[in-house]
């Protein structure tokens, strides 16, 4: 059996892919990403490939260029919440007369729940996943996490003193 070569099937299935792609994203600029990014997976799959039927190969591609582009919308929103969650803690902290975007309010916090703030409000995980990392409950999380904020206002009032 003579080995597949790469531009065979980019000849073969990039229009097809090209017309899916512009469905699924909206865009044609954007499906021309996913059908680049689709073939460059295929490089490292050319012997599985080879072994396959057409059909089987076009499923392949199709559901490559599927994944892909469902990986970053999902990449997109979570930049996109964190982002937001951002925002709102600026909010709140300008209110407060504290900025995250120096991290300086990090300095009011306790040290023991410095961790649990960084993973709330930079990182942006949910007090069930900082929970479940810390095998504690999603309750203790939280109140760890009220705790520690008021922790910070108290500090902020008394000029940074140690409580």
């Amino acid at each position: 059996m003579p080995e597949l070569e790469l531009g065979e099937l980019y000849e073969e299935f990039e229009q097809d892919m090209l017309r899916f792609g512009t469905s699924i994203s909206g865009s044609r600029d954007a499906a021309e990403d996913l059908v680049h990014e689709s073939f460059l997976r295929a490089m490292a799959h050319l012997p599985l490939l080879g072994r396959l039927t057409r059909y089987q190969r076009r499923s392949w591609f199709f559901t490559t260029l599927k994944r892909i582009h469902l990986d970053e919308v999902a990449a997109r929103r979570r930049r996109e919440a964190l982002s937001d969650r951002l925002g709102r803690w600026n909010e709140t902290a300008a209110e407060d007369s504290y900025r995250l975007d120096d991290f300086a309010v990090l300095d009011l916090v306790p040290p023991q729940h410095r961790a649990l703030v960084v993973q709330r409000y930079v990182v942006g995980m949910s007090s069930q996943e900082i929970g479940r990392q810390l095998g504690v409950p999603a309750a203790t999380v939280r109140s760890r996490l009220h705790h520690a904020m008021k922790q910070i206002r108290q500090r902020e009032r008394d000029g940074g003193d140690e409580l």
